[in-house]
């Protein structure tokens, strides 16, 4: 009690208490006393929580907002090769880096049918080929995510096809490699033992 200014000072904390929450101090919840300490943080309107293209939600700062278009970084991101982002139909799309932002703003606004028919166009143009990958994040978008995985099946099957070729071929190589070895130790330790029989000096 001493501690604390006496018990006249004690007794006016506990009554400043009740009037303010209804608790005394002992009792008076968390969340209020933390309320009474930190006041709330203005809302930042630049700092948005938003999806990126395969559905997933980060944090994401708007760095620009003129002549109508509104670029962002992802929140953590603050290295020199930052994404940009663009929002388009309630998805962030990354559309270049942040050290070409003079680039990207010449860039955007010829775009005939804003960034949704940029994508829908480049999208178009990887269906129509059936040996080049199609975006699924621009398929996510676009509502069309089935028929993209579908297109990329057989070409994700020759990429696994490859790569497994690769690897019989890199696994062949170094078993040569280690036969190559084994055989020239082995003729060195017979070369070694043929001396020794013959009375020849061993170096």
């Amino acid at each position: 009690v001493e501690k604390h200014g006496g018990i006249e000072k004690v007794q006016k904390l506990i009554a400043d208490s009740l009037e303010r929450t209804g608790l005394s101090p002992r009792y008076t919840r968390p969340d209020e006393k933390k309320k009474d300490i930190f006041p709330p943080k203005e809302k930042d309107e630049n700092r948005v929580f938003a999806k990126d293209l395969m559905g997933n939600k980060h944090y994401y700062y708007r760095f620009y907002n003129e002549n109508g278009i509104e670029l962002y970084t992802m929140e953590k991101k603050r290295e020199f090769f930052q994404t940009v982002y663009i929002p388009c139909d309630g998805f962030m799309v990354g559309i270049d880096q942040r050290h070409r932002l003079e680039e990207v703003l010449k860039w955007l606004p010829t775009l005939e049918h804003g960034i949704r028919g940029e994508i829908e166009r480049v999208f178009n143009q990887s269906m129509e080929a059936p040996d080049r990958w199609a975006d699924l994040g621009f398929a996510n978008l676009l509502g069309r995510y089935e028929e993209a995985k579908a297109h990329n099946a057989p070409i994700a099957a020759e990429r696994q096809r490859q790569a497994d070729e690769r690897r019989a071929q890199q696994d062949a190589r170094e078993q040569q490699l280690a036969q190559e070895r084994q055989a020239r130790y082995d003729s060195a330790i017979r070369e070694a033992e043929g001396n020794i029989m013959a009375g020849k000096e061993v170096i």
